[in-house]
């Protein structure tokens, strides 16, 4: 879910100029999300497989692959698989914006501006609005980078998956894991 967040930030934050040309880096990217479970134990998360383009309008989609989640734990990578994303049903994520590009072709080799951005998050059959608030950087003539300034909060209640943290709960035996998850990105795009 977070992940969702984070891509679809990257790609509102980008610039107009041939914008149709403007593809994800996911080697220079990540997208990470934060669980919390017996009220206190944090531990980062990531997604390996994404990808997203801006096109010539400044209309800006990421798909993430849910099965790609990353959490160092095989077993617990596989529980997230079936018993919270149910991926034979909903294997991946989308998160869609309008990128303004008139901020993003004004700016200069190494200049940067923030705004909040409201994105679409269509994740386990439903779509939601969220707000995030990024930093857009150019990096080269051909590079930019969008990165979260503050992380994006995903309820796993507003994406009907509620039911799947409480299965994993149960099955790993804990007091409690946290529904709200933080996300973050990092997203690089190269025309």
């Amino acid at each position: 879910m977070k992940v969702f967040l984070t891509c679809v930030l990257a790609l509102l934050a980008m610039s107009s100029t041939a914008f149709a040309d403007w593809v994800l880096v996911k080697e220079e990217s990540a997208i990470t999300f934060t669980s919390t479970k017996k009220e206190k134990i944090v531990e980062v998360h990531s997604f390996m497989e994404f990808a997203g383009q801006v096109l010539q309008d400044g209309r800006a989609a990421v798909d993430i692959n849910l099965t790609s989640a990353e959490t160092n734990i095989d077993i617990r990578n596989d529980r997230l698989d079936t018993l919270l994303f149910q991926v034979s049903k909903f294997a991946g994520a989308k998160v869609k914006g309008t990128v303004n590009i008139d901020k993003v072709t004004k700016l200069m080799v190494g200049e940067s501006f923030s705004e909040t951005i409201d994105l679409s998050l269509y994740l386990h059959g439903i779509n939601k609005e969220v707000e995030a608030k990024v930093e857009v950087t150019k990096l080269t003539a051909d590079k930019v980078k969008v990165t979260s300034l503050s992380p994006v909060i995903i309820s796993a209640g507003d994406y009907g998956l509620a039911e799947g943290v409480e299965a994993l709960r149960k099955v790993a035996n804990l007091s409690s894991i946290n529904l709200s998850v933080p996300v973050n990105f990092d997203l690089v795009f190269e025309k």
